[in-house]
């Protein structure tokens, strides 16, 4: 309809969208227009608390916004970011005395992953540590016991720690090259499929697992 200006053009477009593509597809035209985005400049990533950070444009960086922005307050009830490094700055983000307060003491010098989240809403606050992988380095089973020996110093129980290695897309190159290295009792994270997470576990009986609706 070539009389539609501006404003109708955009609503037909997204009423298009919604009667004709998946959720999935809409999320994935979202995130390549975030990408795109992304390489012209910096990317401004809002944190739970309402402040915001700058960080340089990059696939990986792209990732981390998204755990921050939208895993981060659809996974945990109170959301924190403990800490947040990248690719090109290692660390933007580091609340080392809120870090010390719920328990854990994080060392600098230690070479920790791209994100660690902290869920303040349990009696014992929940420790999500998140890689970022735009390419390589998924929470293998060599790097979740290196991050227990830190929680594990803290006194921290192991069942108050989470690890979740993020991803674009399932259909991604980076998924298909490294997923056969992430660590059993982890989870894996899609930013195209933002409301669900992979769960990887050790073996059990079936009947032990609540079935799926």
């Amino acid at each position: 309809n070539p009389g539609l200006i501006k404003e109708q053009f955009a609503i037909a477009i997204s009423e298009w969208q919604k009667a004709h593509l998946s959720a999935e597809a809409i999320m994935r035209m979202t995130l390549a227009g975030l990408s795109q985005q992304s390489v012209q400049g910096h990317i401004i990533v809002r944190l739970p608390n309402g402040n915001t950070e700058t960080i340089s444009s990059g696939p990986s960086e792209v990732i981390s916004k998204a755990v921050i922005e939208v895993f981060a307050t659809r996974f945990l009830r109170n959301p924190g970011v403990l800490w947040l490094s990248t690719s090109k700055k290692k660390v933007v983000v580091r609340q080392l005395e809120l870090a010390r307060r719920v328990g854990l003491n994080i060392q600098v010098n230690v070479d920790l992953p791209d994100i660690i989240l902290v869920d303040l809403a349990p009696a014992h606050p929940l420790f999500v540590f998140i890689e970022v992988v735009a390419s390589y380095g998924p929470v293998g089973e060599r790097r979740k016991q290196a991050i227990f020996s830190i929680t594990d110093a803290g006194g921290i129980d192991r069942s108050h720690v989470v690890f979740v290695t993020a991803y674009k897309d399932r259909e991604s190159g980076a998924f298909s090259k490294t997923a056969k290295a992430i660590a059993w009792n982890s989870f894996a994270w899609f930013m195209s499929e933002h409301e669900k997470l992979m769960v990887l576990r050790d073996g059990t009986f079936l009947s032990d697992i609540i079935p799926f609706s």
